[in-house]
């Protein structure tokens, strides 16, 4: 076992460089090249330009900017200046613009919403003070109708109750009288005319009380 120790120590001796130098280490691998970044598909956008396209997104899916677009529709559907292909070609261009002009675009149609809220309220307004004066004239027209008609009524019954008065003269016998047959028929004539008259105003105070009744009936239900 010494031997060898000792045989082994004369080789490194023998060539102090091969006892200096470490056993060589195996080839290093060549490096590799750092990986260069990829270049970016042809079509994919710009960060600003995403970041734009993002805001026009999120302005298009608005809730200011769909009830804009709800009362672009109606307007369209309401108007006869353009067509149902016009239309779709404007709501189609609309959601191509970009932000700034939505933004322009969707204060333009908000001042339009509220000028036409304001046009309605405003004939809303006339309107019901329009109905409310009708109303009134109504009520007032009915008021005087039904003293129209308890005028009318007391005529109606004057007139009965003088009609019933002459026939009651008519039935009853005419008593003998100094100046013969004359004076009879002269009364008898005037008990006529005034049963005859009585009838009359009878007849015409029964038409314009249903006149009258039929006039109620019309402003009652208009009202």
């Amino acid at each position: 076992m010494k031997t060898l120790i000792w045989l082994g120590l004369s080789t490194l001796l023998a060539d102090p460089a091969a006892a200096a130098e470490p056993p060589a280490a195996p080839p290093a691998k060549a490096e590799a090249a750092p990986k260069q970044a990829e270049p970016a598909p042809a079509h994919q956008p710009a960060p600003a330009a995403r970041q734009a396209e993002l805001d026009r997104l999120a302005l298009w899916n608005s809730p200011e900017m769909l009830r804009a677009r709800v009362w672009l529709d109606r307007y369209l559907r309401a108007s006869d200046r353009y067509t149902p292909e016009q239309g779709r070609a404007y709501v189609e261009h609309l959601a191509t613009l970009p932000a700034d002009d939505l933004r322009l675009w969707l204060a333009r149609v908000e001042r339009m919403a509220e000028a036409e809220t304001a046009r309605q309220a405003e004939q809303a307004a006339r309107q019901a003070a329009n109905l409310e004066a009708h109303q009134q004239w109504s009520r007032a027209r009915v008021g005087a109708i039904d003293r129209q008609q308890q005028i009318h009524q007391q005529q109606l019954a004057q007139s009965r109750a003088a009609a019933a008065a002459a026939q009651q003269q008519l039935t009853r016998p005419a008593p003998a009288a100094a100046g013969g047959s004359y004076k009879a028929d002269i009364a008898l004539q005037r008990q006529l005319e005034q049963q005859r008259l009585a009838r009359t105003w009878g007849i015409i105070g029964l038409l314009e009380l249903q006149e009258l009744r039929e006039e109620v009936r019309r402003l009652r239900d208009g009202g």
